[in-house]
């Protein structure tokens, strides 16, 4: 008997390349996805590059939202040439820019204020703090919400920076950059590795997450227009993440009841 050779079953064609940070301020986490059909990215990378070029920077030049926006940060960067109003300037006109050239957007973002200290999880896990890095794991878990139809994970790229500190998770510790998720069917979500050269779509990407967190903050900033004027260019699509009481020791208030 003469046997069959098996049919190979063809890998999934990539469709979209995405780029996620995170972000946390008063009142809020955010996580903040870049989605560029793989037929565009080079043309979103180079209005990116255009961008930073038009701003007398060099376009391997990194934007870092913790060090563009504070004066005294921003004098030790190649962004020192810049004023306050400039800095905010290029982060608008990148919005704008990649929105033209193809890019979407998308933010999950965490209500904090209202929440008790300890995750539970209907009991199942030990007791867990709940911290900014540890919330963030499930807005990140939300920002990939839809995609598991269209177009499916197996099509997906990720990149995503990444935090190496270790956080209390459960009854024991990880980093807090290793989201450890899963989706219906024990999917999940593995980043591309790089090496030491970040992608600089990974900078939008901080931009988003950083001025949503700055929109949605609880204690305003002197600036927190500007911030959402920069954020509202973008133009996300919000994925508002919700726990259910079950998932802590107390109750919730009843606006935050349903599940998401």
């Amino acid at each position: 008997m003469t046997a069959r050779a098996q049919p190979v079953k063809a890998m999934a064609e990539p469709a979209l390349d995405l780029f996620g940070d995170e972000s946390a301020r008063t009142g809020v986490v955010t996580y903040g996805l870049v989605v560029v059909p793989i037929a565009k990215r080079p043309a979103v990378e180079t209005m990116l590059s255009e961008v930073k070029r038009f701003y007398r920077a060099a376009a391997i030049t990194r934007i870092h939202c913790r060090t563009l926006f504070p004066g005294d940060a921003r004098r030790k960067t190649p962004w020192a040439h810049l004023s306050s109003p400039f800095a905010f300037s290029l982060c608008l006109d990148i919005a704008q820019e990649l929105v033209k050239a193809g890019a979407t957007f998308r933010l999950a973002y965490i209500r904090t204020d209202q929440l008790p200290k300890t995750l539970v999880i209907a009991g199942k896990w030990p007791e867990t703090p709940a911290g900014d890095k540890q919330l963030i794991s499930f807005a990140y878990t939300a920002v990939f919400a839809g995609f598991e139809k269209d177009p499916g994970f197996d099509r997906l790229r990720l990149w995503a920076d990444p935090d190496r500190t270790r956080i209390s998770w459960g009854a024991a510790t990880r980093q807090a950059g290793r989201h450890p998720m899963t989706y219906e069917g024990g999917i999940s979500i593995e980043p591309q590795s790089y090496g030491e050269v970040k992608p600089m779509l990974l900078d939008v990407a901080d931009i988003l997450a950083y001025s949503g967190a700055q929109s949605h903050a609880t204690e305003g900033r002197a600036d927190q227009k500007k911030f959402r004027e920069i954020y509202s260019a973008f133009r996300p699509q919000e994925i508002v993440f919700e726990f259910h009481p079950q998932a802590f020791e107390v109750s919730l208030p009843r606006d935050s009841a349903d599940t998401h």
